[in-house]
């Protein structure tokens, strides 16, 4: 029996879905869900339940490992910042953190968007849009992303679900959005050439809510229409916004 940290709950009785809702919901710090990796690593022996949350508590420390370090480098150099993060699954149950970017911004850097594949390529987004988005942040990271699924052949491997998180103090703006559907079909397109079928989450993590702007006198908006806002703490002690997208790729 493990308590589970900031509550009254044990997993001995539960009950085991509020547990898994505190875990996966964002209600659990990140703090309060590495104390509770840590008191079930430290078990002799695990039951079959509090097997299962292992993976879910590591799935959220990274969550927000990731949002909270992008706030914070945003807050220190100011600008628009994103990390990637991919994350594999295997028939096995066995979950690999295989990858994360370090946080990019391509204006506060001074990289040039000429460099990578996804500046000239959107899905359904005008030149305008297409051209006014060139230097954001997901450009960069797109392309590190891309770098490291074909580059060390993870879908050779044949995973059996692909999540990827894509972080940052900002929401995509149209632009990006497009591009993000763009390295969508370029997946499902390798997938393909595999012969099966890849479940595929794509999950978009950003910490202002939804607005929108004028660049060069086009407007555009950052962030969906459709996200959800994710409270973390009880009480809460901040909140960022979600948007997830599931697709099986083949």
């Amino acid at each position: 029996m493990v308590l589970v940290p900031g509550t009254d709950l044990d997993t001995a009785t539960g009950p085991q879905d509020g547990i898994r809702f505190m875990i996966t919901s964002g209600i659990m710090t990140k703090d309060e869900l590495t104390q509770f990796q840590q008191l079930l690593n430290s078990q002799p022996q695990l039951s079959e339940f509090e097997s299962s949350l292992l993976p879910d508590i590591e799935l959220g420390i990274a969550r927000l490992t990731d949002i909270e370090n992008v706030y914070d480098v945003a807050g220190e150099h100011g600008g628009i910042w994103s990390i990637g993060r991919i994350i594999t699954y295997y028939e096995r149950g066995v979950q690999n953190l295989l990858f994360v970017s370090q946080p990019k911004s391509a204006a506060k850097e001074n990289i040039d968007p000429g460099t990578f594949e996804y500046t000239n390529r959107t899905v359904g987004v005008d030149k305008g849009e297409e051209g006014n988005s060139a230097g954001d942040s997901e450009v960069a990271t797109l392309q590190e992303l891309k770098n490291r699924i074909w580059g060390y052949n993870v879908l050779q491997g044949l995973p059996s679900h692909l999540h990827i998180i894509l972080s940052s103090n900002m929401g995509p703006c149209i632009g990006c959005q497009g591009r993000l559907r763009a390295f969508i079909n370029d997946l499902r397109a390798a997938v393909s050439a595999l012969n099966y079928t890849l479940p595929t989450t794509l999950e978009i993590n950003y910490t202002t809510a939804r607005n929108s702007g004028s660049r060069h006198g086009l407007e555009t908006t950052y962030g969906y229409n459709s996200d959800q806002t994710i409270s973390v703490g009880h009480p809460e002690v901040y909140h960022y916004y979600s948007k997830t997208f599931d697709y099986n790729l083949q």
